[in-house]
């Protein structure tokens, strides 16, 4: 009798959980559905009071009540190392001997909201003015962006060595991960077809609320399968552009902005070859501080590697972020990068986003992607 009130306390906790996942989410899409038919019904807008505007530059939109987030360290605390004796040799005087010390390791770091303002977003750029910092986040610099706490974003430029971004302080309006696609989308695809997607957005958004009001047991990774399946069925239409998720993104889905290789040219390379260097995964995964299935967007060195016995070519390209090997550029295409890696030195700095799998997973599917810019054409 206690095993099945047991398992009925279990089953109760979690559809309530469930249920509260789902009048979150269904609020949240609906929330967005909303700020995106408001933007549609007046996009685009001539220009924002709160920025003067470029010449050539398109106002797209203007998010209120957002917090500049940016990487900080905590504080430093010093502790003592075991094996010291302590004693006293006079009153009120105390030596240390022994293999013991004082040691003040460097204190992790974490995404800490340290402004409140707006920001404002074009074709050109995402713009955070507060209270006591601006930040501008040029698309010409930009090395990649993810999304943070589903509705946040943020980016990377090469102007700058730590990741900062935008954040909501509370609900309304569109969320700072959708704006900066729809930003990015104008600014590679033009206004027309912006339009079509803020319009395919809506009805992604309106669709996701429909899917969690008629599954009472939706959880979030079934969401997010119902998100993917909506992706699919967009790109498989070439009328319609595919969109990002109003209600976040997940890995798989996440886009990752270009706007600078050549037409028909693609966004991005995949690195290969990632398995046979686990030990530069699990020192990554310390770097990070994270326990495995985490997404980073960091700087990647390419490295032109003429000695690599295993290149065919012999023009083989590594894949270094923080001066550890952690792949090579796929053989079929190497040589045309290498040559263009060459010609700027030997080694060229890109945007990349790293995939750090969990250490117990067999296989471990750590991954690497380099975003292409106007340095690197395929």
């Amino acid at each position: 009798m206690s095993l099945i009130v047991l398992a009925l306390i279990v089953t109760g906790v979690i559809f309530v959980r469930r249920q509260l996942f789902r009048s979150r989410a269904m609020a949240f899409g609906r929330q967005q559905a909303r700020a995106l038919e408001s933007l549609a019904a007046s996009f685009p807008t001539e220009h924002s009071s709160a920025l003067a505007m470029n010449d050539d530059e398109e106002f797209v939109y203007q998010a209120q009540g957002v917090s500049l987030t940016e990487t900080r360290r905590g504080a430093r605390r010093s502790r003592r190392t075991l094996g010291a004796l302590t004693f006293r040799v006079a009153p009120g005087v105390f030596a240390t001997g022994g293999a013991g010390g004082s040691v003040s390791p460097p204190p992790p770091e974490h995404m800490t909201a340290i402004d409140q303002g707006y920001a404002v977003f074009s074709n050109q750029r995402v713009v955070f003015v507060g209270a006591m910092h601006t930040r501008e986040w040029a698309f010409s610099k930009m090395l990649g962006a993810t999304p943070f706490q589903s509705s946040g974003v943020l980016m990377a430029v090469s102007n700058r060595q730590k990741m900062s971004g935008i954040v909501p302080t509370h609900p309304g309006g569109l969320s700072p991960w959708v704006a900066f696609q729809i930003a990015q989308h104008v600014a590679e695809h033009g206004v027309e077809a912006a339009k079509q997607q803020i319009a395919d957005a809506i009805k992604d958004a309106h669709a996701q609320v429909d899917f969690i009001k008629s599954h009472l047991w939706a959880t979030r990774s079934s969401v997010e399968q119902f998100q993917r399946q909506q992706a699919r069925a967009a790109t498989a239409t070439p009328a319609t552009p595919a969109t990002g998720s109003p209600s976040g993104g997940d890995r798989s889905e996440s886009a990752v902005p270009d706007g600078r290789s050549g037409p028909g040219s693609p966004a991005t390379i995949d690195v290969v070859g990632e398995s046979f260097h686990p030990e530069s995964m699990a020192t990554l995964r310390k770097y990070f501080r994270s326990k495995g299935k985490s997404e980073h967007i960091v700087e990647a060195e390419l490295r032109c590697d003429p000695d690599n016995p295993h290149s065919p070519s012999g023009k083989a390209v590594a894949v270094y972020i923080r001066d550890m090997l952690v792949g090579h550029i796929p053989e079929a295409i190497a040589p045309k990068v290498f040559d263009q890696v060459d010609a700027e030195g030997g080694t060229l700095m890109m945007g990349s986003r790293l995939w750090l799998d969990s250490p117990r997973a067999k296989p471990n599917k750590s991954s690497v992607v380099v975003f292409l810019d106007s340095r690197l054409s395929i």
